[in-house]
């Protein structure tokens, strides 16, 4: 009895991603100094992670030849690049599920299949907790372009290696325009044309763009279609219902993730805002990660 009910917004999840190449070749050293990797990120085509979500793709489900076949025919990869792809992360199921890549562009490097178990590691770990926000990865392709490693196996093993690759794809991450990624609902409205302008003027004030208008000339409804963000859904039934006494029908189902155009970095930006949010939630350090901590100098 008499204990305070604390009630909260409901927590809106978001990805990470990248919106351009590395301006840089990242370097990480172990932490024995004996084992080097070099590399960048980019994008991965988009149509290759709207195939993964459409289930039209599953890279678990094909041996190499048929996963080469795929990228090359379907996605305009070059024979050389879609032989040389290692994995695609993370493998267990959830909304970013194999939607990041690694590919090895390296040239006669020795010993690199050795390292391709701890590096699944790492790239499986970093893929489900970002470096910004520790929220999953999605859509991002890691090129590995070189690598040195020592020539005794056991300066080069998994205690060595998987945690130079968490760094070495967080500093590609930082170094590639890190960007924030937020879920879209698609909104559909059914309600009497009289009340058309009400509902406009709901949806209109939450970010939302509108796509079409549906009208069935049996009845007098209309239905009004959108898109709006996760973030600015809440409560918006409720407001529908108060606004057209009711007479407003609305259905929500989730339709796409979309990159939040602005710098985390910039201060007072929107993806700057939401990034501090999140990691004041989950107990972070306020000061935003920077490439420095990551990336080594030769």
């Amino acid at each position: 009895e008499n204990v305070p009910i604390i009630r909260s917004q409901p927590v809106v999840s978001y990805c990470e991603t990248v919106s351009s190449v590395s301006e840089i070749t990242c370097l990480v050293k172990s932490s024995n100094k004996h084992n080097r990797l070099f590399g960048q990120a980019e994008p991965l085509d988009e149509d290759i992670v709207k195939a993964v979500d459409s289930k039209l793709f599953d890279p678990t489900n094909l041996n190499p030849n048929e996963m080469k076949t795929y990228l090359t025919e379907n996605h305009g990869w070059s024979s050389n690049e879609a032989k040389k792809l290692w994995f695609f992360a993370p493998e267990e199921d959830c909304s970013t599920s194999k939607t990041n890549a690694v590919v090895d562009t390296t040239h006669g490097v020795q010993n690199l299949h050795e390292i391709k178990d701890s590096v699944r590691a790492a790239f499986d770990w970093i893929s489900k907790i970002g470096v910004l926000t520790q929220e999953p990865i999605r859509g991002v392709r890691f090129n590995i372009t070189d690598c040195m490693l020592h020539a005794d196996t056991i300066h080069r093993g998994g205690g060595q290696i998987i945690p130079a690759a968490r760094k070495f794809f967080y500093a590609c991450m930082l170094s590639a325009n890190i960007r924030l990624m937020e879920p879209i609902y698609l909104i559909s409205v059914s309600c009497n044309s009289v009340v058309k302008s009400k509902v406009y003027s709901v949806i209109n004030s939450r970010r939302a763009v509108i796509l079409n208008e549906i009208y069935d000339d049996s009845n007098p409804l209309v239905e009004i279609r959108a898109q709006i963000p996760v973030a600015e859904s809440f409560n918006i039934v409720e407001d529908l219902r108060a606004k057209t006494s009711g007479d407003a029908f609305t259905l929500l189902s989730f339709s796409h993730w979309e990159i939040i155009d602005s710098d985390p970095f910039e201060e007072n930006s929107r993806a700057n805002k939401i990034v501090k949010e999140i990691r004041e939630r989950k107990g972070l350090s306020p000061t935003l990660p920077k490439l420095d901590d990551f990336n080594d100098r030769l």
